[in-house]
């Protein structure tokens, strides 16, 4: 397994706490599972298997969406993502 960890900021870069982030597409059965951003915006999944990924982030009525893969032997995968609130 990998953890997919990162930071969620807003437009011009502040960190937004309590954000859901959640897998919303992977290569195999997803747990019905979010991550809460804490107060600097940090958050972290597991990744159960290599593969490629989406990754939404929502705010009230405001989300966003990155891919990313997974490689065998990662043990770590970093991302940023920003939601323009």
């Amino acid at each position: 397994m990998t953890e997919v960890a990162g930071v969620v900021l807003s437009a011009t870069g502040e960190p937004l706490a309590d954000v859901r982030v959640l897998f919303s597409l992977g290569p195999v059965a997803l747990p019905d599972v979010a991550a809460l951003t804490d107060d600097r915006g940090r958050f972290s999944l597991t990744a159960p298997a290599p593969g490629a990924y989406e990754l939404t982030a929502a705010a009230g009525d405001r989300t966003t969406t990155r891919q990313l893969r997974v490689d065998p032997g990662d043990d770590r995968v970093e991302l940023e993502l920003r939601i323009d609130l």
